[in-house]
């Protein structure tokens, strides 16, 4: 997990020094510490990357996040738009990989359907992290951002 989180923290412009100095830093914020050498695979995929490159997209690249900016809302909510999505796509996949398992016989219980929340969470904590990565590459677009709102609202 360690190496994956360096190379995302490289795609967002991000030195090698600096991940290597920020990831253990974002393992212990997120209580995943004991997992930094746990392969990503092993991990949930979909909420973090919806919170990576989508997201990291919508802020510099397609400019997203500026325009929603342009209406009465906070940077915060837009960040809690976009973790509160990824942890439903998430959640969405659990769900799917869920129906396989019963079409095959594979889910003998209706206690299966605990999941669901625990998906929820889970792609909560995972989108979290990689979200404050993105956020991390994005922070000066952002400031340059509230500083023109702010210029606008005078």
């Amino acid at each position: 997990m360690l190496e994956n989180l360096i190379v995302f923290g490289r795609y967002f412009g991000l030195s090698r020094r600096e991940c290597i100095r920020r990831v253990p830093e974002l393992l212990r914020f997120a209580g995943l510490t004991e997992r930094g050498e746990s392969r990503i695979d092993t991990l949930s995929d979909s909420a973090s990357f919806e919170a990576l490159y989508p997201a990291f997209s919508r802020l510099k690249i397609q400019r997203t996040w500026e325009g929603i900016l342009l209406a009465p809302m906070t940077i915060t909510d837009v960040v809690l738009g976009e973790w509160v999505w990824a942890a439903l796509k998430s959640t969405l996949s659990g769900l799917a990989i869920l129906l396989v398992m019963s079409l095959l016989g594979l889910v003998h219980s209706p206690a299966a359907l605990a999941m669901i929340p625990v998906a929820f969470l889970l792609g909560l904590a995972f989108a979290g992290v990689a979200l404050v990565i993105t956020l991390c590459a994005g922070v000066p677009v952002l400031l340059a951002i509230r500083l023109v709102r702010a210029r606008l609202m005078r």
